[in-house]
């Protein structure tokens, strides 16, 4: 798919993705929850995120999920630690998580 030329387009598009991948359940009960701050975070996600990153081609909605996960958890082990092993923790994780077992779209949670 191509990425939309109009920002208002990506919204359109973004909001979409954005719906197949959380589910509907979950973006309608946030929409319900939403406040200014949380409302404008939402427009701006669904044009920024789901509406350029997640529309390129390249990268099933699955893959980009997992490498969301692997990031994330990167970014959650350098706050745990503030020790100079904070960088070899990190990788070990995201190298780990980022391996698939048996091609089945699972990822494997070992510790080196």
């Amino acid at each position: 798919m191509s990425l939309p030329d109009s920002t208002a387009e990506r919204a359109r598009e973004g909001a979409k993705v954005r719906r197949q991948v959380l589910g509907a359940a979950y973006v309608d009960a946030g929409k319900q929850q939403a406040n200014p701050f949380t409302q404008h975070f939402i427009e701006f996600t669904q044009t920024q995120c789901w509406g350029y990153a997640w529309l390129r081609d390249g990268l099933t909605h699955k893959t980009r999920s997992q490498l969301n996960v692997c990031m994330l958890a990167a970014l959650a082990l350098t706050r745990i630690s503030a020790s100079g092993a904070v960088l070899r923790r990190a990788t070990i994780a995201v190298s780990s998580l980022v391996v698939l077992a048996g091609g089945t779209g699972s990822v494997s949670l070992r510790a080196k």
